[in-house]
């Protein structure tokens, strides 16, 4: 109902290094039908995927939904509902979860997000086993680079390559609603979506929304 992004690759519009022509995945089970039985499952597979209960608090929908759809070309899903949600992060991080969990929120350094999460050398807590000899030698170049134009640019040239790869299912960046009153005229939320309360002008303290 246009209130979100679909997606086209590992990080949001809002992160640098996010190409602007390059289009989310069309919506198509037939090249679905096709791809699968390239890859030898013309008969359809199974999928175990983990989801938490909360944050995102719309999980089980989507995870219904990415179901019906899967289903569609053959993909049957078993879906794993975490309702504690550290036990379901510490699931992740150990990577007990099955053939694919859902990811509430990325950094907003895009950075972060391939070093933490698409790395194979580092293999972090959020590294699920995606591995490019290619994003890896890109992500040195990114480090050593020191002008951001090119750094933009490099970091655009990792994104078209996790895209191609699609070692995830890119979803969609949610958008942010605010209200407004008078005396918050001029203010804009911060990348992160947090907002800085001011008590007695000396006491402060943040709320992630």
């Amino acid at each position: 109902a246009g209130q979100a992004d679909a997606l086209a690759g590992p990080l949001s519009p809002r992160h640098p290094g996010t190409p602007a022509t390059l289009a989310p995945y069309a919506f198509s089970p037939e090249r679905a039908r096709q791809l699968l039985a390239e890859a030898g499952y013309a008969a359809g597979l199974s999928l175990d995927i983990a989801l938490p209960a909360r944050f995102p608090d719309e999980s089980i929908a989507l995870a219904d939904n990415i179901a019906r759809q899967l289903g569609e070309v053959g993909i049957q899903v078993n879906l794993s509902v975490g309702h504690d949600r550290p036990a379901y992060a510490q699931r992740v991080r150990d990577k007990q979860f099955g053939d694919a969990c859902c990811f509430d929120s990325s950094p907003a350094s895009a950075w972060r997000v391939y070093v933490e999460k698409l790395d194979s050398r580092r293999k972090g807590p959020w590294w699920q086993g995606y591995h490019s000899d290619e994003l890896n030698a890109l992500l040195d170049m990114i480090a050593a680079t020191g002008d951001a134009g090119r750094r933009t640019a490099l970091l655009e040239e990792a994104f078209f390559r996790v895209h191609q790869d699609a070692p995830w299912l890119f979803l969609y960046a949610p958008d942010s609603v605010w209200a407004l009153g008078e005396k918050a005229s001029g203010w804009q939320p911060s990348v992160e979506g947090r907002v800085r309360i001011i008590r007695h002008r000396e006491e402060s303290r943040e709320l992630g929304l």
